[in-house]
């Protein structure tokens, strides 16, 4: 991770000078560029702590090398912070009392922008803020960490961290749906974490292929399942938002660029098993 070539410096300084200055450009509010630059330092620290107890080590897909605490970190928010947070926005809507916020049926519809009575922000409305600064953060804290390649594996990360960073500064600026769209983020994030547990089933056990083979079965319905609800509600958002927003169509070609990128390992995946091979492999090197 360190001890980087110039060219590597300069990449990573690129991505990460294009994506700041995009999501400071298009951001709600200074608060939110702020939290958004709080919580990426955040995930950096979280993955040099990850980097530092696994020492190098690595994890292949289709034969290239990623470092394995990338899988430990993505495991950490796709399914740690994003099922936390879910329950956290279930719990904190669904009691009584202004600080609150709209009830979960009310806040699905919503648009941004839910105050006190002294002009503050809602508890309930920095909840939703917070996952919108960890989506940014998750994508982002790899543009400082890690190096582009010219593979298919890292041509879809690209894609998909691109389109998920956009497609987060548009649905701060929804009309309509904030709820909608926030909890579409989650369900994609929670569908994620399954990408990650087969291989770091493997990486830690490696001999106990029935258990890897049962992830990765269980990986390709969860992804599944999540891409289809994430259609479902982002058909539903669409819905609401025709002739209350300009350009409402966007979502919907940013939700079917990040399904397209979700579903084809999930298809390579089934494809690989049927013939008897497999789509990665834990490797572990210095």
């Amino acid at each position: 991770m360190f001890g980087l070539t110039a060219s590597q410096l300069l990449a990573r300084g690129t991505w990460t000078a294009l994506g700041a200055v995009g999501i400071a450009a298009c951001s709600p509010s200074i608060e939110f560029t702020c939290m958004a630059a709080v919580c990426t330092a955040f995930y950096v620290v979280v993955s040099l702590a990850f980097a530092h107890s696994l020492r190098g080590q690595t994890i292949a897909v289709e034969g290239t090398p990623y470092p394995a605490w990338s899988f430990f970190q993505g495991l950490f928010h796709n399914g740690g912070v994003s099922l936390f947070l879910f329950f956290l926005i279930v719990v904190v809507r669904s009691c009584d009392g202004e600080l609150h916020g709209k009830n979960l049926q009310t806040w699905l519809f919503s648009p941004w922008g839910e105050y006190a009575a002294d002009g503050s922000v809602l508890l309930a409305e920095r909840i939703d803020m917070l996952v919108w600064s960890l989506t940014i953060a998750h994508e982002m804290k790899d543009a400082v960490l890690l190096d582009v390649r010219a593979t298919l594996p890292d041509a879809g990360f690209v894609i998909h961290h691109a389109t998920t960073v956009v497609g987060a500064m548009f649905c701060l600026h929804v009309p309509v749906g904030k709820g909608l769209v926030t909890l579409n983020a989650l369900n994609a994030y929670l569908g994620s974490a399954m990408y990650t547990i087969p291989d770091i089933i493997e990486f830690l056990w490696p001999e106990r292929r029935r258990a890897v083979r049962a992830a990765r079965c269980a990986y390709y319905f969860a992804m599944t399942a999540s891409n289809v609800l994430g259609v479902i509600i982002g058909r539903e958002f669409d819905r609401l938002a025709q002739g209350r927003m300009e350009h409402a169509e966007v979502y919907q070609y940013l939700l079917v660029m990040l399904v397209m990128v979700r579903q084809m390992p999930v298809i390579l995946g089934i494809r690989c098993e049927c013939f008897g091979a497999g789509l990665t492999s834990a490797k572990k090197s210095a």
